[in-house]
């Protein structure tokens, strides 16, 4: 009788703690949201596919609106987020940030001088952006931008409303910008309302995680373009996610 008893706590510790952690071996493929096709998504989508490929595990993505994409990760359908600023933990106490930043941009307004003149920030009468885009949700609770925004699904639709004159003035982040915008000051004014640093967040069910991609990340992130070691993940080129970092320090953080 006391070995059986035994025996059975053995089974439990065993498959209570042990199966858990195999379990989780297993599971090999995780799911986080789309990045858009733009170079700095693009660049930013590669770092963390790769850190992730150094722990065994391999990537799917989904492609859904901004705004989703914080509940679907809060409530464990999405594994994480790849690029998202810092303060959404308040907002979705269920995800966890992996303290790498991932992108460094400028919350910008686009305005065109054929709609609004000078296009001063009180002539402009009507702007468009993605709904849930929270770095400038984030420069809204402390300022007032004196013109009516449209929140709409995704970055195509403030495009196509702005391209269509629907709207005098779009207001995205810098690096999903074209650099047309920035070159033809004749025609496009541009507002730096503020900046901010991007991080990727896993759902708290993958908190054991969190430190074996922080350790993985800066580890790519530290390596020289060129650098051959052996493993050909120090050959990979991240220098674009550098060469995008905000440098203004006059511009504030959002």
């Amino acid at each position: 009788m006391y070995f059986r008893q035994n025996l059975y706590l053995i089974n439990v510790v065993f498959f209570g703690v042990l199966l858990p952690t195999f379990a989780y071996s297993q599971s090999k493929v995780m799911i986080f949201d789309q990045l858009g096709d733009n170079q700095p998504h693009q660049e930013a989508t590669k770092l963390i596919k790769t850190a992730y490929e150094q722990l065994g595990i391999s990537l799917e993505y989904k492609k859904m609106p901004l705004s989703r994409s914080y509940r679907e990760a809060n409530l464990g359908r999405l594994d994480g987020l790849q690029g998202r600023v810092a303060e959404q933990t308040i907002h979705f106490p269920n995800l966890i940030k992996v303290n790498v930043p991932i992108i460094d941009f400028k919350v910008t307004i686009v305005a065109d001088k054929l709609q609004c003149g000078d296009c001063e920030l009180y002539n402009i009468s009507k702007a468009a952006t993605v709904n849930g885009y929270a770095a400038l949700n984030l420069y809204l609770q402390d300022y007032t931008l004196p013109m009516h925004i449209d929140f709409v699904e995704n970055r195509q639709t403030v495009q196509r409303l702005f391209d269509r004159s629907r709207v005098q003035a779009m207001i995205l982040s810098d690096v999903l910008l074209g650099h047309h915008y920035f070159e033809d000051t004749k025609r496009w004014r541009i507002f730096y309302l503020c900046k901010v640093q991007t991080f990727h967040y896993l759902n708290q069910k993958h908190h054991e995680l969190v430190q074996p991609i922080t350790n993985e990340l800066n580890k790519l992130l530290s390596t020289t373009n060129g650098t051959s070691n052996g493993n050909e993940f120090y050959q990979i080129d991240f220098s674009a996610l550098g060469k995008m970092r905000v440098t203004d320090q006059e511009i504030k953080d959002c």
